[in-house]
């Protein structure tokens, strides 16, 4: 009725009587002679989630229907609708995981950590697996131990290597293993898969610094059960001694993402906002840049720092086509220059029109994303957590999520980001363009949460976590 059509499926007989094989699966319509995908609503998927079904049968054993969205054409609202079936026994070795390396190598990994029975007192790892630099909270706390009195009571090692992409093969493996084996204090700010197959030495301290605040974008085993998400015993967000966050409401969040109990979370505002704010500095920074980058002088600025789609490191992307460089610079104006600063796990990079390369600066590569927000009047971005110390320097922040509903609903977030996003959010690029032609910013949920944060700019976070974790 009223152009509705409602059906049931039993599934103990769809393929004649029997069972769905496992798959994913489309559910079609076949109305008057034709077929017709079955399409729905972003808020009913939304839904979805309390759809699933699971069927126990024998012992050990069970049937697991879920239903799934994934994106349709361009131009509609509706999301395709697919069901997903699974034929699951029970796993009594659950906690095991295949590492992805030889057996026999990881083993002899874990017996170099295991050996050492106690570390090396004052031997200090600042470490990351993501980047061939240290920056950010990892780089602030670097400084600050390095410019402190008590440098010479410790031995600092740096460890930064891109091993997803690079690779790091046995051999690295092994040398990485015994560089662990001899710290007394490890320092990380960002995923360390090495952790995820040894544990650090009994008695240190693997202390996390979270390179981000708090974005949209799901994590860790906030987003369990969707693809990608970590193995339910073996992620090294579960080794984890300490983990300092910026502000107390940021512990519940982090205590998803990582897994682990409230008490090993410490509120110790953020590293790389210690001195943020401070005009002197700022300036400093902007003149440096402007005699760095030429094309920066004597323009506005336009920051555009998305996030990444995909799993993970390994098949990050950004969909381009969403994004058209002549348009947007044409709105923008020959006098502002677009600035783009892409996640650095999306390998590939964007493709600059002759006709636009002298309104667009693409600067990847460039170590800290913070320097660029004293050059920047406005930011473009969408799930990341760029939003947050850029709001809190009371400048305009657009969020441009041309695939929100989709990206909500299979990578997952936190919160939803129409409701709590502090600035204006496009779902279409149309309304970014149109957004940025009328200056239409929404500065006023800017303006209240730099109010709610601003605070954290005050914090000697720096000071904080050299106290607690050197006792200096």
């Amino acid at each position: 009725k009223d152009s509705s059509y409602h059906f049931k499926i039993n599934i103990s007989q769809i393929d004649g009587r029997s069972f769905l094989e496992n798959g994913e699966w489309e559910i079609e319509a076949e109305l008057g002679g034709r077929t017709y995908p079955v399409l729905v609503k972003p808020d009913a998927a939304y839904r979805f989630q309390d759809l699933s079904r699971i069927f126990r049968y024998e012992e050990g054993k069970a049937y697991v229907l879920s239903f799934k969205v994934g994106s349709f054409a361009d131009d509609r609202e509706e999301l395709l609708m697919t069901l997903e079936s699974s034929f699951m026994t029970e796993n009594e070795n659950w906690r095991d995981k295949k590492s992805g390396v030889r057996d026999a190598a990881i083993k002899t990994v874990r017996k170099i950590t295991d050996a050492a029975k106690a570390p090396h007192k004052g031997h200090v790892l600042f470490m990351t697996e993501t980047s061939n630099h240290i920056s950010g909270n990892l780089k602030a706390v670097y400084d600050g131990l390095k410019n402190s009195g008590y440098v010479n009571e410790y031995k600092i090692s740096v460890y930064a290597r891109n091993d997803v992409e690079e690779g790091l093969g046995v051999k690295g493996l092994m040398s990485l293993s015994r560089l662990i084996a001899d710290q007394d204090i490890i320092l990380v700010d960002d995923y360390v898969p090495v952790f995820s197959y040894i544990d650090p030495p009994k008695g240190s301290r693997l202390v996390q610094l979270w390179h981000a605040s708090v974005g949209f974008k799901s994590v860790g085993y906030s987003r369990f059960g969707r693809e990608g998400s970590p193995h339910p015993e073996w992620s090294c967000h579960r080794k984890y001694t300490d983990v300092f966050v910026p502000h107390k409401d940021m512990i519940d969040v982090y205590r998803e993402v990582f897994g682990i109990e409230k008490e090993a979370f410490k509120v110790a505002g953020s590293p790389r906002l210690t001195g943020f704010a401070d005009q002197e500095r700022a300036k400093a920074k902007a003149d440096e840049l402007r005699t760095r980058y030429p094309m920066l002088k004597g323009k506005n600025v336009v920051l555009f720092a998305p996030t990444y789609r995909g799993a993970g490191e390994k098949d990050a992307y950004y969909d381009y086509s969403k994004l058209d460089l002549k348009r947007l610079t044409s709105a923008l104006g020959e006098h502002t220059l677009l600035v783009i600063k892409m996640h650095p796990f999306i390998t590939r990079k964007i493709d600059i029109p002759e006709e636009c390369r002298k309104n667009v600066l693409d600067m990847t590569n460039y170590p800290n994303i913070n320097d660029l927000y004293y050059i920047a009047d406005l930011l473009i971005t969408d799930y990341s957590s760029d939003y947050f110390e850029f709001a809190l320097l009371r400048k305009p922040v657009v969020f441009y999520t041309y695939d929100r509903d989709t990206y909500q609903l299979t990578r997952g977030v936190h919160r939803d980001v129409k409701e709590h996003a502090p600035g204006k959010v496009c779902d279409t690029f149309e309304e970014l363009i149109d957004a940025l032609v009328n200056h239409d910013y929404e500065m006023e949920k800017t303006e209240k949460f730099a109010d709610e944060y601003g605070s954290l700019l005050d914090v000697d976070s720096v000071g904080m976590i050299l106290k607690d974790v050197f006792g200096i």
